[in-house]
């Protein structure tokens, strides 16, 4: 049975919305939006999670993850992350496309999950369950908005602190990713040691790897 996403989105334009809207969030349809700042792009995407997903979990295709991402507008590449840009020229970048990501995730499992037989799925917190007659779809949108206010907006607000973010970013598991972001941000920070040290290792890494270096263009 197919899920009816056009009530699912009709719940979404009433009550998530919104709040993304008085966040200064521009909403391109009821599951994605975005807003730009000088260095930093922020986005919110809402995706089903899909057939082939509810095969494998028992979840019902049309059940919602929400992702959040921040894009660094002062690391600019186009042509590389085919970035699509809006009626005024502004970069829309996809979450994935994001140079920080994070899944937003509900306080509790929810209790429609309790039916499943895979424990993991049980305890799932990251999706909300939608009835495939979106007859729940008003209290999961509900839930969303409020974890957007609980969660995912001061989740962005940490962003904006660039500096914390390079010392966050530093903790993370090494690998050619977070090398080059190191090297980006430490260069927008005007981190001239930070810089040099992290193109290092990003060289040596992609070297490792078979990459080539491509230096990105900063702004």
């Amino acid at each position: 049975m197919k899920t009816n996403t056009a009530a699912v989105d009709r719940m979404l334009r009433k009550h998530v919305s919104p709040v993304m809207t008085a966040a200064g969030f521009t909403a391109r349809n009821a599951r994605n939006a975005c807003r730009w700042s000088r260095a930093l792009i922020d986005v919110f995407n809402v995706r089903a999670l899909g057939a082939q997903f509810r095969e494998v979990t028992g979840w019902p295709p049309g059940s919602l993850v929400v992702s959040l991402g921040v894009y660094w507008s002062f690391v600019l590449r186009p042509d590389a992350d085919g970035l699509k840009q809006d009626e005024q020229g502004r970069i829309e970048p996809a979450e994935y496309q994001c140079h920080r990501r994070h899944s937003l995730k509900r306080d509790e499992p929810d209790s429609r999950a309790r039916s499943l037989q895979n424990a993991a799925e049980r305890s799932r917190r990251d999706a909300w369950w939608i009835e495939p007659d979106a007859s729940n779809a008003e209290t999961a949108a509900l839930s969303i908005a409020q974890t957007i206010e609980r969660v995912a907006l001061p989740w962005f607000e940490r962003e904006q602190d660039l500096p914390s973010v390079f010392s966050s970013l530093k903790q993370e598991r090494d690998c050619l990713a977070k090398y080059e972001r190191l090297m980006c941000l430490a260069g927008h920070l005007q981190m001239a040691k930070e810089q040099a040290h992290y193109t290092e290792l990003f060289e040596r890494e992609g070297a490792r790897l078979g990459r080539p270096f491509n230096r990105v263009n900063q702004t």
